[in-house]
């Protein structure tokens, strides 16, 4: 996957080597609209084309954060947008029968339009089939991965299955250190709308 600069606020993300996940991927991204107007995608589904006032990686951001902030983390506002992008991107996802089963900082695309962010994953390895409501790991894959869902990292052979629904444990950890260094600190904004947001991730209530 890459991301290019095409003009002074346009940009694609392109799959060199198109696979069905990568088509999947840009599909749902495009379905979603997450991009705004303006977005197309080509006919062979290995690149999408959107306007943006900047587009960088979420460890990039945050190490930004770090120098202009003096904290290495989001605000409020920006992890709500986190939240809602990738709740919106697992949403068109499913529609096509896949998901996520893992986020990562490195893998979280932030695309800056109209002074708004806006959060993607590009990672098609953390892509699987959803069957039945469930995922199926059929390949070895890196267990000891920050926010994967305990379902996952207590898995002892292959192949095997887990909700389809585990990528929002991953989503809620990664929206709760994207806010805060300890998970206990989440008291701080209690009975919020991103308190129970991550609360309900966590739970996997959806």
């Amino acid at each position: 996957m890459e991301i290019v600069k095409k003009g002074n606020y346009l940009y694609n993300i392109e799959f060199k080597k198109s696979d069905l996940k990568s088509e999947i991927l840009l599909k749902a991204l495009f379905q979603s609209r997450l991009l705004g107007a303006g977005t197309t995608l080509t006919s062979d589904f290995k690149k999408i084309n959107f306007n943006a006032q900047e587009v960088e990686t979420l460890t990039h951001l945050l190490t930004r954060y770090k120098k202009e902030r003096k904290i290495e983390k989001l605000n409020y506002d920006e992890t709500e947008e986190l939240i809602f992008s990738l709740k919106k991107q697992l949403e068109y996802l499913k529609r096509l029968d896949y998901t996520f089963f893992n986020f990562t900082f490195n893998d979280i695309i932030v695309i800056t339009k109209n002074n708004n962010k806006i959060f993607i994953n590009t990672n098609t390895e953390y892509l699987l089939k959803i069957e039945n409501n469930l995922i199926k790991f059929i390949s070895p894959f890196n267990q000891r991965e920050k926010f994967l869902d305990p379902e996952i990292k207590e898995l002892t052979s292959l192949p095997s299955t887990a909700s389809c629904k585990a990528i929002y444990y991953s989503l809620g950890h990664l929206a709760l250190y994207s806010l805060f260094e300890e998970e206990d600190k989440l008291e701080q904004i209690k009975f919020t709308k991103v308190y129970w947001e991550i609360l309900r991730c966590i739970k996997k209530d959806y």
